[in-house]
């Protein structure tokens, strides 16, 4: 069987509340990642059964495995979460937001699932 190849395109993200001078973006991800990040979506998501810091760390999990600088370098580190424990979580909204939404999936869908 012949697979399509992964699209390449990365998509921009506002992170303005993090930082207004750099333009981050999301980049592809391929199957696993995919599951790994959707993982990450559940559990960022899950109000009831998580604690404050598994949903942070969730989101954060997802935001260094997904953005990367305009050269592709990845955005963010592991030194980088104790400083974004202290930050906006706006941008891990939209940046769920953007993956979801980019793959014709619903977020609702994905949260009762």
């Amino acid at each position: 069987m012949k697979f399509k190849s992964l699209n390449q395109e990365r998509r921009p993200l506002d992170i303005s509340e993090w930082n207004d001078e750099i333009t981050a973006y999301i980049r592809p991800l391929n199957g696993f990642e995919q599951l790994t990040f959707n993982d990450c979506f559940l559990t960022f998501y899950d109000k009831k059964g998580r604690n404050y810091e598994e949903r942070f760390d969730a989101g954060f999990e997802a935001a260094k495995m997904a953005l990367v600088m305009e050269d592709g370098s990845p955005l963010l580190t592991d030194d980088d979460a104790e400083t974004m424990r202290n930050a906006s979580v706006v941008p891990l909204y939209r940046l769920f937001n953007t993956v979801f939404n980019s793959s014709n999936m619903e977020i609702e869908t994905a949260k009762k699932n």
